[in-house]
């Protein structure tokens, strides 16, 4: 999953921004990916992204779909400001990524100010960005969200769930709590996997609110928030289920979303200290043997 968002073909500015996830998310696992052969300074490669994508941020502080667009559109805009939010959080500064984070936690704000009464998996997702990049009014959008939840949908939920974490506040934590018992009203547990039910007025879509993503959106959140419940290791088998035989989720959007996801799960289960050793034997002799 990881080399298909790196190797994949195509340069719209979502894909690029899909590209440069998992280098900023999975870089301390390079090796494990096997994209060291490919990438032999991380951080001088996605400064280069960045760089070139600052060429093509508009006047209004947004980014169209592709580097020779006129206009700004919000899906983008949210993508790479994902990525440069993510990248703050790891160490970089706002001078290495070279874009005018500002000017784009204004256009993102503008975009959904305008429709404020407008409950969406949109605004929950601008809400989580701008909660990653430290703009205060990602808890206007989140406080609107969370007085509306019985009119969300479930990616909308989880979205306004993680947004709130990313607050640090023991209220925004609070209320990332109470999301989570709303989502879990909708989950029915199987002996492995889980049912997402879907919610009253729910539909999925190609960037918002994809099934996949609202599937891997609420492993985050319930990970993030207490990876011992049960229903955490029922969220990422179902998910793992729903990977094609490629390896890899239905497009370049899910699979990143899906990536993030996992990388929150290994994070909160401490999986960097597993120590697994196996032996198989017949009859007193050793057949194999490994560790990992």
């Amino acid at each position: 999953a990881v080399n298909y968002v790196f190797d994949y073909p195509y340069g719209c500015l979502e894909q690029q921004s899909s590209k440069m996830l998992p280098l900023i998310i999975f870089n301390e696992y390079i090796d494990v990916f096997d994209l060291n052969s490919k990438v032999t300074d991380i951080k001088k490669c996605v400064k280069a992204y960045t760089k070139d994508w600052a060429k093509y941020q508009k006047q209004d502080g947004g980014f169209g779909y592709w580097p020779n667009s006129n206009l700004s559109s919000i899906y983008p805009s949210l993508k790479i400001g994902e990525v440069c939010g993510l990248a703050l959080k790891r160490g970089y500064s706002k001078k290495e990524l070279n874009i005018d984070i500002e000017g784009l936690r204004q256009y993102i704000w503008n975009e959904n100010n305008s429709s404020r009464d407008y409950i969406s998996a949109f605004k929950a997702y601008s809400a989580y960005v701008l909660a990653l990049l430290g703009d205060a009014n990602a808890e206007i959008l989140l406080n609107q969200i969370y007085g509306k939840m019985a009119d969300c949908n479930l990616t909308t939920m989880a979205y306004a769930g993680l947004g709130y974490l990313e607050l640090g506040t023991d209220v925004g934590k609070r209320k990332a709590g109470e999301l989570t018992a709303e989502i879990r009203k909708y989950l029915t547990p199987a002996q492995r996997s889980v049912t997402i039910l879907p919610k009253t007025g729910d539909y999925f879509d190609l960037w918002f609110n994809s099934e996949i993503g609202q599937n891997a959106l609420i492993l985050e959140l319930f990970s993030k928030l207490n990876v011992d419940d049960s229903m955490v290791d029922r969220l990422i088998f179902t998910l793992l289920e729903k990977k094609s035989v490629r390896g890899y989720w239905q497009n370049t959007s899910d699979t990143a979303v899906t990536l993030r996801a996992v990388y929150a799960y290994i994070k909160a289960r401490n999986l960097d200290e597993t120590n697994y050793k196996a032996e198989a034997s017949l009859n007193g002799e050793s057949l194999m043997k490994g560790k990992f």
